[in-house]
């Protein structure tokens, strides 16, 4: 245990926080000069072991809706300041920390989706290369109406069959990573 005396109103660094004790209420204070003649208000901080073990009984979290993902969050306290601050951190930090679950998981999703992009663009400009390859070896002209309309078809068909492929690598990546039926 180590002891510090610290003033009001100013800023006082120890080894693992700074503090700056402000007064609220004056009146409660004077109301309690002659209780303390020779006693100075005094406060403790507890290492996280001893706030663990303080408080957990005296917290309750419990799932409302799992379709809903709503928790209830509470705690016990007589003092309710302290009740709602303790309440509201712990569902501030699981708020933060399910929205950084969501963020990372969207990312993940956005990364697969961007390289099957990638992926069919390669494949469609080695699809045009052939292409432009099979004209070039089968002296297939431009002005050729039936050529051309056939190659246009088959341009549709290979871009069609892309994107089917790319539907069905994507649902088979979202089956892998958050197992639904598709």
């Amino acid at each position: 245990i180590t002891e510090h005396k610290l003033k009001v109103g100013n800023w006082e660094t120890l080894a693992f926080v700074d503090l700056k004790f402000v007064i609220i209420d004056y009146d409660i204070i004077n109301d309690q000069k002659e209780d303390l003649v020779n006693n100075d208000y005094f406060f403790t901080l507890n290492s996280n072991q001893e706030i663990l073990t303080k408080y957990s009984s005296k917290l309750k979290v419990k799932l409302l809706n799992k379709e809903a993902n709503s928790v209830e969050v509470s705690f016990t306290s007589n003092n309710p300041r302290k009740a709602t601050d303790l309440s509201n951190a712990i569902s501030t930090g699981f708020i933060d920390y399910d929205l950084d679950r969501q963020i990372s998981s969207s990312n993940q999703i956005i990364d697969f989706v961007e390289n099957q992009l990638n992926d069919v663009f390669v494949r469609l400009k080695n699809s045009e290369v052939s292409i432009q390859e099979f004209k070039i070896d089968n002296k297939v002209s431009n002005s050729e109406g039936f050529t051309e309309m056939y190659i246009d078809r088959l341009s549709i068909l290979e871009e069609e069959s892309i994107k089917l492929e790319l539907e069905q690598d994507i649902l088979l990546e979202w089956r892998r990573r958050f197992g639904g039926c598709v």
